[in-house]
């Protein structure tokens, strides 16, 4: 099944800029062909590389990949609550706290990774098991509603968004 992407009121306003990046009409493949385009930009990456920061108070390549596994946990469970009508409207999470319990330095970037992989192919199943139904489904979560189709958008987009910044700011001439 192919999963095109949401309308714009299938989430709030704050994500487009996530969805905004996605240019695909078809969620899974992107989905794939991110984390491929991901691992093959950072695998083998030196210590130095994974630990740098572009400025003081910013995440290291390290940091920056578990922040991404932990937001696609948060993001496709909360596709899997929707998708299954419960109605409990659900927290939102705020990544600077999460940032500070992140003790990345002590992986290597490869491990990250392999971490990253199974995170996303996790969701890939997830969206691979939803029909159209489920997939209109809509939820609250930080105060906002949300369908489980914009939730898979929003996933790929933050994903996109990360990886451009790691691109830009940390690889780039670094």
């Amino acid at each position: 099944m192919i999963i095109t992407p949401p309308a714009q009121n299938d989430y709030p306003q704050f994500y487009h800029t996530y969805v905004s990046k996605v240019n695909t009409t078809d969620l899974i493949p992107a989905l794939s062909d991110e984390m491929q385009t991901l691992k093959g930009l950072l695998t083998d990456l030196s210590d130095e590389k994974s630990n740098y920061r572009y400025q003081p108070d910013k995440w290291n390549i390290k940091e920056l990949l578990i922040h991404m596994c932990d937001t696609e946990r948060i993001f496709s469970y909360r596709a899997l609550r929707f998708a299954r009508h419960d109605k409990t409207a659900l927290p939102g999470f705020e990544q600077d706290d999460y940032g500070q319990l992140i003790w990345g330095t002590n992986r290597s970037v490869d491990h990250i990774l392999a971490e990253f992989q199974a995170v996303r192919e996790s969701s890939i199943k997830l969206y691979e098991s939803f029909g159209e139904e489920e997939l209109n489904c809509v939820g609250v979560a930080s105060g906002a509603d949300f369908t489980v189709r914009a939730q898979g958008y929003i996933t790929l987009g933050h994903a996109l968004h990360h990886r451009l910044i790691i691109e830009e700011r940390y690889l780039n001439g670094n």
